[in-house]
């Protein structure tokens, strides 16, 4: 039985996670990645390509993260049907807001005290 599926014309990847926690080799996930992104190309479909937060990685999959990371930025720039979101700078954006917000709030109540 074969089945077929109908896809949308816009898509959003966040991809990579299971293999950075395994410890993956890059070369193997760019390979893949690659052959994902030439299948959506042929098929003329809009992709939204995230980068993967980097928020608690432990140390050794770091570098694995960041190279992938980079790897995926390269892409978006040089494909012109891939749009980057980039997770890392919303995510570290949020919370650089957040300690800041919460700075302020424990500023603020230890001069009412």
């Amino acid at each position: 039985m074969e089945h077929r599926y109908q896809l949308g014309r816009e898509v959003i990847i966040l991809i990579g996670g299971s293999d950075i926690r395994r410890n993956a080799k890059i070369r193997s996930m760019r390979i893949g990645i690659h052959r994902l992104l030439k299948d959506l190309k042929s098929c003329k479909i809009q992709v939204n390509l995230c980068t993967y937060p980097t928020v608690k990685v432990p140390p050794l999959q770091q570098e694995v993260a960041d190279q992938f990371n980079q790897f995926l930025r390269s892409v978006a720039n040089k494909n012109g049907h891939i749009r980057l979101i980039d997770v890392v700078v919303v995510v570290w954006d949020s919370i650089k807001s957040f300690v800041l917000n919460a700075f302020f709030v424990l500023q603020g109540r230890k001069s009412s005290e």
